[in-house]
């Protein structure tokens, strides 16, 4: 029997490589896995919605949702509010990005051998194409500081959403929780994959080329002086990461206590003190963990 994988797409004026990325993904396809692609359209004004009908035409596993413009994060969060329970895996996928052939064959041959009740969440290694200079850079976080849950929620920078695959079990305990905002879709994943005690796998082949293009490359080049600024902004995401976090009942008594340290930092000094005095989680660097310290001192995670 094949297993049924649904991909959460969104897109946005996307017209320049979404075709491509289309293919790569119903290329996953084979004789043992079935993909369905669920697209929500945050508003394009471009030739997105034109090419998407094409692909509906063409292909009956591909149905397209008009939304407003909400972001990348919310319009994920509505991907996954509105993904049907019936399938057996679901996946990330970026409207500009290529699929390498076999990424959920091999996602779906490491988790279906695995505990179907618990959540489980795969990620694989990306190659970063730059493409105002042909720059490539492998990309891959490593396992141990994809499994350190205190990492995660300090630093929000985890592993690629493109990448991530993830079980059925994962999704119902994601659709329990109310819809807000969140610092970013695939971080949130993570953090509640781990919070609920599942397990991860990681694949360190290249399973997608991540393009990297005027917009982001831009954004590259400022990003010290930016993520300098922000250590002194408000990040009010972070902090409604966490609470919408501990609205499930299935995350773990000891990583729930550590996140209502986080909830409370602010209007209580004793779990001030609780995060101010513990300990440097062993997979970041001190540069991050302080960046972290200091948001808390100012109120600014």
């Amino acid at each position: 029997m094949s297993e049924k994988v649904l991909i959460l797409l969104s897109t946005y004026n996307g017209e320049k490589y979404l075709e491509e990325q289309l293919n790569t993904i119903l290329n996953q396809t084979t004789e043992e896995i079935s993909v369905s692609i669920m697209i929500r359209d945050d508003g394009s004004s471009d030739n997105t919605i034109k090419i998407i009908n094409k692909y509906i035409n063409d292909y009956d596993c591909i149905k397209l949702i008009k939304g407003k413009n909400l972001g990348p994060a919310l319009s994920f969060r509505e991907l996954i509010n509105l993904a049907d329970e019936t399938y057996s895996f679901y996946a990330f996928a970026d409207q500009d990005d290529i699929w390498v052939k076999g990424k959920i064959e091999a996602a779906v041959k490491k988790m279906r051998c695995g505990d179907k009740t618990i959540p489980q969440l795969w990620y694989s290694a990306a190659l970063k194409k730059y493409e105002n200079n042909n720059k490539e850079e492998y990309f891959f976080c490593n396992l141990k500081r994809a499994y350190d849950f205190k990492a995660v929620i300090e630093t929000f920078a985890t592993t690629n959403g493109c990448s991530m695959v993830f079980n059925n079990r994962l999704l119902q305990i994601l659709k329990e929780i109310p819809m807000g905002i969140v610092d970013m879709h695939d971080s949130w994943v993570h953090a509640m994959c781990l919070a609920c005690g599942g397990k991860i796998y990681a694949d360190q082949n290249i399973y997608v080329i991540y393009r990297m293009h005027a917009s982001q490359v831009l954004g590259s080049k400022k990003k010290t002086i930016k993520n300098f600024r922000n250590v002194c902004k408000k990040n009010n995401k972070r902090s409604n990461t966490v609470r919408l976090m501990l609205k499930s009942k299935w995350i773990e008594n000891e990583k729930r206590k550590y996140l209502v340290h986080i909830e409370r930092y602010e209007y209580n000094w004793k779990d001030k003190l609780t995060i101010l005095f513990s300990k440097k989680p062993k997979n970041i660097g001190y540069k991050e963990h302080f960046k972290f310290k200091t948001q808390i001192i100012l109120n600014r995670y």
